[in-house]
C-alpha cells in the first residue's frame, strides 16, 4: 500500500526526470527519497540496460501484488510492512500462451526495519524467456543502479 508521502514523492522525483517517461537516475532518487517509515523496509528491484531481449518488460510482483514493470535500463522500489516477502516475475499471457516465456522461480527477501534491500532482474532467453530474480548486495546494487533510470509508470507502457 502506497502513502500519500510515497505518491507525492515519486510525482515530484518524476518532474526531475528527462524528456522520456521514465523517472531520476537511482542516485537522485535515493538523495531525495522519502524517509522509510517505522517498521516498514524498502525493496528497490532492478534490471540493467543489457538484459535481452530487449523488447521484453519484466512484470515484477510483491507477495502476489502487482507493483511494476521493468523494460531494460530502469528500477522501481515498494515500501513493504519489514520481514520476508516473496518477489515474483508473472508470466506474460502473450509469451507464456505459445511457450515463450518459462515460469520464474520467486525469491524471498528478508527486509529488516529501515533499510533499503535490492533484487536485480535478469534474464535468460536462449530459448524460452526466463526471468531470473536475485537479492543483492547494496554494493553491488549501488554500482548497478548507478545510471539505471526509474521505471515508467504502468499507464505509459500501455
Amino acid at each position: 500500500m502506497r502513502t500519500a508521502v510515497q505518491i507525492a514523492a515519486v510525482a515530484l522525483l518524476a518532474t526531475l526526470a528527462c524528456a522520456s517517461q521514465r523517472g531520476p537516475v537511482y542516485p537522485d532518487f535515493a538523495a531525495a527519497a522519502p524517509p522509510i517509515a517505522p517498521g516498514r523496509a524498502r525493496l528497490v528491484v532492478y534490471r540493467t540496460l543489457y538484459t535481452e531481449p530487449m523488447g521484453f518488460d519484466a512484470q515484477i510482483s510483491v507477495d502476489g501484488a502487482a507493483v511494476g514493470t521493468l523494460p531494460p535500463g530502469t528500477w522501481l522500489w515498494v515500501d513493504e510492512p519489514a520481514g520476508p516477502h516473496r518477489v515474483d516475475s508473472p508470466l506474460w499471457p502473450a509469451y507464456s500462451a505459445f511457450g515463450n516465456q518459462l515460469p520464474t522461480q520467486p525469491v524471498t527477501v528478508e527486509l529488516p526495519p529501515g533499510t533499503t534491500s535490492f533484487v536485480s532482474v535478469s534474464l535468460i532467453s536462449p530459448g524460452p524467456i526466463e526471468v531470473g530474480l536475485q537479492p543483492v548486495s547494496i554494493g553491488q546494487a549501488q554500482n548497478d543502479l548507478a545510471t539505471l533510470e526509474m521505471a515508467p509508470p504502468a499507464d505509459a507502457l500501455e
